[in-house]
């Protein structure tokens, strides 16, 4: 082409470009990627300026005839000079060196990608994220005077972690690590209380998912404490319980040391053999464990301390937090402290957790440390604490909330803030003791009742107590509660008062009496009040006593008289656990009671003259283990002649609910009346302030009562012609169809038929003839015996 064809060209304003192309030819393989045409036209914009120019030139000299020799150009010459490597969150610069300076030096910059990024010789790149180790190319093309030089420039781009990208992502990490650690120590260390509380706690259970659970205690040296070497082993058949993840295998906490008189245990937990079932995974769970860590457990009356230490032998696995796809991250804690305090007298906790972690989700590796300790009340959300988050550079601070907003949890990054429930991070094993309380925000004024597994297992109360309760606040020491244990025996229920001692944050409620072994009772408590005035509602507890020794105190009568004693005997007694027992009977009453032998079995007593009143006795079981168990038998006094109704009850009798009832002269009035003109019925009667019974006797037909045995009576005065009429009742409970028998051992009158004498004998079942049998003994002005 020549000069004249060219200048033809631009002066006709064709489209420089598409005589190009046909100049040059077309080439496909640009037509679909407009970043490589873009690159093509630009460069074959650029040779044809170059050969236009170059054109004029031969023209303006006429060709290739004779003259002065041309200047030979210097050779264009272009380097690069910029970092080897970077930080993903630092910028850098690339700085094009040309020898060639002017309008008519080209310069273009294209990243990777073959974009063009930049028509300047400096070139900018601001930072950008890698999730890896990555190589950044950046091409450089200068043109000048139909010269081109291209070269490039390799950048390794080094991945950083920064907390600040992914601060809720960090703030799960820290707290699920705190939290599900915290939970798994705190369920051993209940489990270990239990056990020195003489409890089973080995259990077999079906999971709420309708697996296995087995919890399995292995005593090395049969000691029956825990001692050094023992073993406490959960096993897990795809279980899952409380909306958790379902697991596979053996979770094995091995006891290292136990310093039981200063309150100490420390122990390890293995998870190496615990499987999650992916296809399972429960986003409430969010973290499970592999690996080992080791708990110091120490614990008083007043305060529990649980000490958790890792050393790069643990991983986490989880889900991605607040993502819908079931993507799972990972953590390896190279390091981690976690210390929790609880302390009942202030009823408060402090947690303290430090360490260093690697994380998949954030790529990389960050730590964190207590600013200040979490601090707060039993039952709520701290009030008080920080912890700050690091990265290389960055971090991020996680902070409490006092009242407003006390049940979120503040994330500060950089001049930003957000905030999240507590409530996303488990916080239970926080501030409680196990999984089971509900977590509420800070008052000054709530006043709680909390949940303990590890103070008293509701289905193991020892017979005299104490039943503790722990609550949010600590209790008053004035506090004046209303306590009662009750239980049904038969028909009638059973109250035994009890008293309250306070120990700050805890109050152990004990029995005035001994509770019965392996009976249920209801626990009604009422009148709590915290130190600063608030009164708790009503509690209502429903426990179980030890049935480790269940005594049976029996004796040959329920009564003495004057110088006839019953024997004693608790024999009958079930041992449940431990080996042997031994036997204390005991004078509660203090009148001087002489045993025959205060350790035996079975023994007999006497009592000093002139000894009139109602005495209690009782007997203290212990077995080799150390367990007591108590049973009481409160024997009345009958005097061998005069008046009285002596009602030998029978468990499930609705009359006598069961009870043993004495009523003599000193506690109400009798009376015996009987119709001048019926000599066939007596009536016998006892009245107090507090009770009444009433005796009905009638014999068959016209006939007239008199000393002799009645059989096959049935319910006055409803009796059959043929048959003799009965019934015994008071306090407003009698048969509705009765079924019984009398003997009337002595009947005298005086001249006006009134009764001066009667001793009689009955025996009673109600509604049915085979339902229990109350025996009655009445005497009235009478010496006969009981059992003449």
């Amino acid at each position: 082409m020549n000069a004249a064809k060219v200048a033809f060209f631009v002066s006709q304003g064709i489209n420089l470009q598409h005589y190009i192309f046909l100049f040059y030819g077309y080439n496909s393989q640009y037509t679909n990627d407009k970043n490589q045409v873009n690159y093509v036209n630009c460069k074959l914009q650029r040779n044809f300026w170059a050969l236009l120019v170059a054109a004029l030139m031969i023209a303006g000299c006429g060709g290739s005839g004779g003259g002065a020799e041309t200047p030979v150009e210097q050779s264009l010459t272009v380097s690069i000079d910029g970092p080897d490597s970077v930080s993903e969150d630092d910028g850098f610069t690339l700085q094009a060196n040309i020898n060639k300076s002017g309008t008519d030096v080209v310069v273009h910059w294209y990243d990777s990608g073959r974009s063009l990024i930049s028509e300047e010789a400096t070139l900018n790149i601001e930072p950008f994220d890698v999730t890896e180790d990555t190589s950044a190319v950046y091409k450089l093309y200068v043109a000048h005077n139909g010269q081109e030089v291209e070269i490039e420039h390799t950048i390794e781009v080094k991945h950083r972690i920064n907390v600040e990208k992914k601060p809720k992502d960090a703030a799960k990490t820290v707290l699920l690590i705190q939290n599900l650690l915290l939970e798994e120590a705190q369920t051993f260390s209940n489990q270990l209380l239990a056990k020195l509380d003489g409890e089973d706690i080995e259990l077999d259970k079906v999971c709420e998912n309708g697996g296995l659970y087995t919890l399995s205690y292995l005593d090395n040296d049969d000691s029956s404490t825990i001692t050094g070497g023992d073993i406490l082993q959960q096993s897990f058949q795809d279980c899952s319980d409380n909306y958790r993840n379902a697991l596979s295998g053996l979770r094995v906490v091995t006891i290292l040391d136990a310093d039981l008189q200063n309150g100490i245990i420390e122990f390890s937990v293995n998870n190496d053999d615990i499987k999650t079932l992916e296809s399972t995974y429960s986003y409430n769970e969010l973290m499970t464990f592999k690996g080992s860590y080791s708990t110091r457990f120490a614990y008083s009356p007043s305060t529990r301390t649980i000490a958790i230490a890792v050393n790069e032998k643990l991983k986490g696995k989880a889900l991605k937090p607040f993502s819908y796809d079931e993507t799972f991250y990972h953590v390896n804690i190279k390091e981690l402290t976690i210390e929790k305090v609880i302390d009942f007298d202030t009823a408060t906790y402090s947690i303290k957790t430090n360490g260093t972690v690697d994380d998949t989700n954030l790529n990389g590796e960050f730590s964190f440390s207590q600013e200040e300790a979490w601090y707060g009340y039993f039952m709520e959300y701290p009030h008080k604490g920080s912890i700050k988050v690091s990265s290389e550079k960055e971090s991020i601070l996680l902070a409490s909330n006092f009242v407003s907003d006390s049940d979120k949890l503040n994330i500060s990054y950089g001049e930003e803030q957000l905030q999240l429930h507590w409530s996303t991070f488990l916080p239970e094993a926080m501030s409680t003791f196990n999984m089971y309380n509900n977590i509420r925000a800070f008052r000054a004024d709530n006043f709680d009742r909390v949940l303990d597994p590890g103070s008293v297992n509701n289905n193991s109360v020892q017979l005299d107590g104490p039943v503790p309760l722990i609550f949010s606040r600590a209790v008053a020491a004035d506090t004046s509660a209303s306590v009662h244990f009750q239980t049904q025996s038969g028909y009638d229920y059973i109250n035994i008062p009890g008293r309250v001692e306070v120990a700050g944050a805890l109050i152990n409620i004990y029995p005035e009496q001994p509770l019965k072994a392996d009976t249920d009772y209801d626990l009604q408590v009422s009148g709590i009040t915290s130190v600063t005035g608030q009164e708790h509602d009503w509690i209502f507890l429903d426990i179980k006593t030890t049935d480790s020794i269940i005594p049976n105190l029996t004796s040959s009568n329920y009564f003495y008289q004057d110088n006839q004693y019953p024997t004693l005997s608790i024999e009958d007694s079930i041992l449940n656990k431990g080996q042997a027992l031994s036997y204390q009977w005991v004078d509660l009453n203090g009148v001087g009671i002489e045993f025959d032998d205060e350790n035996a079995v079975s023994t007999s007593f006497s009592l000093p003259e002139g000894i009139k009143s109602d005495i209690t006795v009782e007997v203290i079981l212990t077995n080799d283990l150390g367990d007591l168990a108590k049973e009481r038998i409160t024997l009345q006094y009958l005097p061998y002649s005069g008046t009285y109704l002596f009602i030998d009850g029978i468990k499930d009798d609705y009359v006598s609910l069961g009870k043993k009832i004495i009523k003599t002269q000193e506690k109400g009035n009798f009376s015996v009346s009987r119709d001048s003109n019926n000599q066939s019925h007596l009536e016998f009667t006892f009245e107090s302030d507090e009770s009444s019974w009433s005796l009905n006797l009638k014999a068959p037909g016209d006939a007239s009562l008199s000393v002799g045995e009645y059989l096959n009576a049935t319910r006055y005065p409803f009796q059959g012609e043929s048959s003799a009429g009965l019934d015994l009742s008071g306090e407003h409970r009698g048969c509705g169809r009765l079924y019984g028998q009398f003997e009337i051992f002595e009947l005298e009158e005086n001249a006006k038929n009134e009764i001066q004498k009667l001793a009689v004998n009955i025996k009673q079942s109600c509604e049915s003839s085979e339902s229990p049998e109350l025996k009655g003994y009445i005497r009235f002005n009478s010496a006969v015996p009981l059992n003449p």
